[in-house]
C-alpha cells in the first residue's frame, strides 16, 4: 500500500447493479443442487463451466473459459508477444535498429479495443482475447461458502481480466516505444543521433526528460534506466497507480467485485479463507502470543542446537528452517496483497463511496446499510498485528519505517474520503423519505 493509490477511484468502473453477481450465484446454486454428494470429476465434466462463461461474456464482453477443476481460484491472462492479436501486423515483425523511430511512431495504433468504465464492458480486440478462469470444485461444493460468496470470488477473478484490458493499451504502446528506442540507441553513434531517438520517445510517451542532456550519456543502459523510471512516474501521475504493481491489481479486482454489488459477500468469503489458513490477523490474543512464543523458542533453540554437533545439529538446522517458514507465513510475503484488515476496509470504503450518491433509492440505500453492518461485524474480528520478527525489522529497516509512515498517512486520508458521516447522511435521507 503506497501513497500514490489515494486517487485510484478515478480509474475504477462506475457502480453497477448486482445483476451480474446474482446470475453467477444462480448457476452455483444449480450446481449445488445437482452435484451434492457427487464426485468432483462429474462436475468438472459438466456444462456448467460453459454456462458461467456465457454469463461473463454477456455481462462484461470478456471471452472466458471457466474450468471447474482442482486449481484456483485464479485466472490465466494472455501472454503478450509479437504474435499476440493485441499487436498490429505492421509492428509484429522484427525491424533493424536503424528503424527504431519508425517503430516508435507506429506504436500509436498498437491496440484496437475499448474498455468502457461506465458499463464495465470491453469490446474490440479485448472481447476476442481468450482467457481461462479456474474455480476449484472443492470450493464450489463446500457448504461453508454461500453461492453469493462464490459469485463474489468469481467477480474478483473477472476483475483481474478487466483490469488487464484496462491497462493493456498503455503497456503495449509503452513497451513498443521502449523497444523502438532501444533499437535506435543501439545503432546511434553520436549525441545528435541519440537525441533524435530520445525526442521521438519523449513525444510518443509524453515524458518530462531533457533529451539534449540525456543524449550526451554514452551508456545506453543509463539512458534506458532514466526513460523507464520516467515512464513509471508519468503513469503514476496520470493514473494514481503503478500499472505493473501486483498489489494494485489485486486491489482493483476487489473494487471490481464490490462495484458489482458483491462487496459484503467478498468480505465474508475472504474472512472464511483467511481463517481456514490460520491467518495472523484472525488469531485470538492467546493464539497470537502462543505462536510468537513458538517461533522464538524454535528459532533461538534451533540455533543453539545447530552448534552442538551430530544429530542435534541436523535437527537444529531443520528447526531453523521450520521457524523461518512460520515467520514468512505470517507476514514477510511479496506484498501482492494488503493485510486482511486493510484489504477488507478498502472493500468497505467502496460501499461508503456508493452511499455518497444522493440518487440511490431507499431500498438500495437500506441494503447498503445492511452490507456495511455485516462488514463491520467481520472487521471486529480482525487485528492486523505485526509478528515479533516484523517488529524487529521495522525498527532496524529505514525503508520499512518509511513505508509505515506512508501507510499511516494513506489510511488517515482514506478515512477522511470515506468518513462515516456519509453513512449518517444516507440514514437521514432515508428517514426523510420514510416520513414524507
Amino acid at each position: 500500500m503506497r501513497l500514490r493509490r489515494l486517487v485510484l477511484a478515478m480509474e475504477t468502473i462506475q457502480f453497477q447493479s448486482d445483476g451480474f453477481a446474482k446470475e453467477l450465484a444462480l448457476v452455483y446454486s444449480e450446481i449445488r443442487k445437482e452435484f451434492k454428494g457427487s464426485s468432483k470429476s462429474k462436475l468438472s465434466d459438466s456444462e456448467y463451466g460453459a454456462h458461467l462463461g456465457k454469463i461473463i461474456k454477456n455481462r462484461s464482453g470478456l471471452t472466458v473459459s471457466v474450468d471447474l477443476t482442482n486449481y484456483g481460484p485464479a485466472v490465466n491472462v494472455p501472454s503478450l508477444n509479437k504474435n499476440n492479436p493485441l499487436v498490429n501486423e505492421s509492428i509484429r515483425e522484427m525491424v533493424p535498429s536503424t528503424e527504431g523511430i519508425r517503430l516508435i511512431q507506429e506504436a500509436g495504433g498498437a491496440v484496437k479495443g475499448k474498455v468502457n468504465m461506465k458499463t464495465a464492458m470491453v469490446s474490440g480486440v479485448f472481447a476476442e482475447m481468450r482467457n481461462t478462469l479456474y474455480m476449484p470444485v472443492s470450493l464450489v461444493l463446500d457448504a461453508k461458502y454461500t453461492v453469493d460468496e462464490l459469485a463474489a470470488v468469481t467477480l474478483h477473478e473477472i476483475g483481474h481480466l478487466f483490469t488487464y484490458c484496462e491497462y493493456m493499451a498503455r503497456t503495449v504502446t509503452t513497451n513498443q516505444v521502449l523497444a523502438g528506442m532501444a533499437k535506435g540507441l543501439a545503432n546511434a553513434k553520436t549525441p545528435e543521433e541519440r537525441e533524435i531517438i530520445l525526442v521521438s520517445t519523449k513525444k510518443a510517451l509524453k515524458l518530462d526528460i531533457d533529451a539534449t542532456e540525456l543524449a550526451k550519456e554514452k551508456d545506453n543502459t543509463v539512458i534506458e534506466y532514466v526513460v523507464v523510471t520516467n515512464v513509471g512516474r508519468q503513469a503514476e501521475s496520470e493514473l494514481g497507480t503503478n500499472i505493473y504493481d501486483f498489489n494494485t491489481w489485486e486491489m482493483l479486482s476487489d473494487q471490481f467485485a464490490a462495484r458489482h454489488g458483491a462487496g459484503v459477500h467478498l468480505v465474508t468469503a475472504l474472512e472464511k479463507l483467511y481463517k481456514s489458513y490460520g491467518n495472523i490477523s484472525f488469531r485470538s490474543t492467546s493464539g497470537y502470543l502462543a505462536m510468537e512464543a513458538l517461533k522464538a523458542t524454535l528459532f533461538f533453540g534451533s540455533i543453539a542446537a545447530a552448534f552442538v554437533g551430530g544429530f542435534t545439529a541436523i535437527a537444529g538446522r531443520f528447526g531453523i528452517s521450520f521457524a523461518m517458514a512460520l515467520i514468512m507465513m505470517d507476514g514477510m510475503g511479496d506484498g501482492t496483497y494488503d493485510r486482511p484488515g486493510v484489504r477488507l476496509r478498502r472493500v468497505r470504503n467502496q460501499i461508503v463511496e456508493e452511499m455518497k450518491d444522493k440518487k440511490i433509492s431507499p431500498d438500495h440505500g437500506a441494503r447498503l446499510t445492511e452490507d456495511l453492518l455485516a462488514i463491520d461485524e467481520v472487521l471486529k474480528t480482525v487485528n492486523d498485528r505485526e509478528q515479533l520478527a516484523g517488529l524487529l525489522w521495522n525498527v532496524f529497516s529505514r525503508d520499512s519505517r518509511k513505508r509505515m509512515s506512508q501507510e499511516k498517512l494513506t489510511s488517515e486520508l482514506e478515512a477522511i474520503a470515506t468518513n462515516d458521516l456519509f453513512v449518517q447522511s444516507l440514514k437521514f435521507r432515508q428517514l426523510a423519505v420514510a416520513q414524507a
